[in-house]
């Protein structure tokens, strides 16, 4: 009813709103900045790499033609090293705070749209170094340019679905699931459609069962299978011992004995009692307050592995057209 009082009210609501912010703001530009080192640290790293590929190829006398390989030398090695570090961190900007200001359904592709804007530069950056160094000549076709279109138009895809992954399972997961698709995927493209020759059908066997073992064991991350396993391997390893007339409070609860006379056993060797902060954060790592597993719902992970899978297929057949 009172203007003053209502104008007052506005008035502290607007300091605690700015106080919040004020609050809040440094830890959020501290995490930012960590993601920005993080991600800077890995474009330096691929910048030099990048600088040693063009480096190889420009003093080798006798370069692999078109469709041949020569691993003996280092441009290959030297690109797939890069590769790894750039593929592997491409991702790290999505963790940024400051996102979060876009609507969540826009930043798959605001996100994606800035990182085609820079793979353009830098395409534009490189080849104009290539020409200087007259490992770049000519001017390509159209269908070329088709097949490059095309190559983006996949590039921009996978980014979008990488993206709505990483909002799902994590930059830690994600990546490492879709990476070990993509080299079954590229594998298979080029054994199957361009009869590339393998020297050992046993080793080639035996690394792609490594490799789905590895994606396995991340994808079963995002489950409850770890602290199903972690409960069972406790009770199985873990045992309390208290001498009589002490209290027995095992791994399911409670305080713990901190007299002397009480001893743990862990997987039948005595051990010092720790301190309950200790037990109870080994306790409950994986578990979240409510004692029930942390993670995305049975929705969201399958959501999550169904974009994993997609992006892991797409990003393994990029190269096959070139």
């Amino acid at each position: 009813e009172d203007p003053a009082l209502d104008l007052e009210h506005v008035k502290g609501r607007c300091e605690e709103v700015l106080g919040s912010v004020e609050a809040t703001g440094p830890s959020t530009r501290r995490s930012d900045v960590g993601v920005w080192a993080a991600a800077g640290s890995a474009f330096a790293v691929g910048f030099v790499l990048l600088s040693l590929v063009i480096w190889s190829r420009a003093v080798d006398a006798s370069p692999p033609s078109a469709g041949s390989k020569d691993a003996g030398k280092p441009t290959g090695w030297l690109g797939a090293v890069g590769a790894i570090v750039s593929f592997g961190s491409s991702q790290l900007l999505v963790r940024l705070s400051s996102l979060e200001v876009a609507d969540p359904a826009a930043r798959p592709g605001f996100f994606t749209a800035f990182g085609a804007l820079g793979n353009g530069v830098g395409n534009i950056l490189v080849c104009m170094v290539l020409r200087a160094c007259g490992l770049l000549g000519g001017t390509p076709t159209f269908h070329q340019v088709c097949w490059g279109v095309a190559g983006a138009a996949d590039i921009c895809v996978i980014q979008i679905l990488a993206f709505s992954a990483c909002q799902i399972l994590g930059i830690a997961a994600a990546p490492a699931m879709w990476c070990g698709v993509g080299m079954f995927t590229s594998f298979v493209w080029g054994v199957v459609a361009f009869q590339e020759p393998i020297h050992s059908v046993f080793g080639a066997l035996a690394a792609l069962i490594f490799l789905a073992s590895g994606v396995a064991v991340v994808a079963s991350a995002q489950t409850d299978v770890p602290p199903r396993a972690a409960q069972w391997l406790s009770k199985r390893c873990f045992s309390k011992h208290v001498e009589p007339g002490m209290r027995d409070v095992g791994l399911d609860g409670g305080d713990l004995a901190t007299d002397s006379q009480s001893d743990i056993s862990v997987c039948g060797e005595k051990q010092p009692p720790p301190s309950s902060l200790e037990f109870a954060d080994a306790r409950t790592c994986t578990l979240d307050s409510a004692g029930t597993p942390s993670g995305p719902s049975p929705e969201a992970l399958a959501k999550g592995l169904v974009l994993t899978l997609c992006v892991g297929l797409l990003d393994g057949s990029l190269m096959a057209p070139y």
